[in-house]
């Protein structure tokens, strides 16, 4: 009896601890808006989200990267200031500026340095893009939805016109269901016939 009644409090504890370490979590997830550092037109944004296996996903696209990044350095590499502090994170290497990298870490912010090695364990000074996380503001707090009409204007001031099936569609989808019933019933009327046939 004793045995259950610590295995039922430490589940409940477990439990506890999951859902507010969950909560915690969220502090990275939002996006990034990584700029030059050396007064470069170059610039990336990147995208965290938190998944269900608890790593967050971060995709990252960057413009006007110059490469090689000078005549000795010809690796960017991204790195993420952890959110505990301690030694940055390599999530990995930036390739031709897209790239998609994991991990369990929480972040507050990237940054990209040049590097000679890509197998480079820690970070050089040679930090050519950064970028602190910022909250996803449209997911944040309550929402209250508007009614919509035909166009809505987003916040962006672009107009969002939902997709209307043109009427070629239309017919296509309604001959489609018109040959499914008519061939239903040209099965029905087969199997009726054989079986009063016997």
């Amino acid at each position: 009896m004793k045995y259950v009644k610590f295995l039922t409090t430490l589940s409940v504890l477990f439990a506890i601890s999951n859902f507010l370490g969950s909560r915690e979590i969220e502090a990275s997830e939002g996006y990034v808006e990584l700029k030059s550092t050396l007064g470069e037109k170059s610039r990336c944004y990147a995208a965290s989200v938190l998944m269900r296996d608890l790593n967050y996903n971060i995709v990252l696209s960057c413009r006007d990267i110059i490469y090689p990044g000078n005549p000795n350095e010809f690796n960017y590499l991204v790195w993420a200031s952890p959110k505990t502090g301690g030694l940055p994170i390599k999530l990995g290497e930036l390739g031709v500026g897209k790239a998609f990298f994991r991990t369990p870490i929480e972040f507050t912010s990237l940054y990209v340095t040049r590097e000679k090695d890509v197998k480079a364990a820690s970070p050089s000074q040679n930090v050519a893009l950064g970028g602190v996380v910022q909250p996803i503001t449209f997911l944040e707090g309550t929402y209250t939805p508007q009614p919509t009409t035909a166009s809505q204007e987003s916040d962006g001031g672009e107009k969002f016109t939902p997709p209307t099936p043109s009427t070629q569609e239309s017919i296509l989808a309604s001959l489609k269901k018109a040959g499914l019933i008519f061939g239903s019933v040209i099965v029905l009327i087969v199997l009726v016939v054989i079986i009063t046939r016997r």
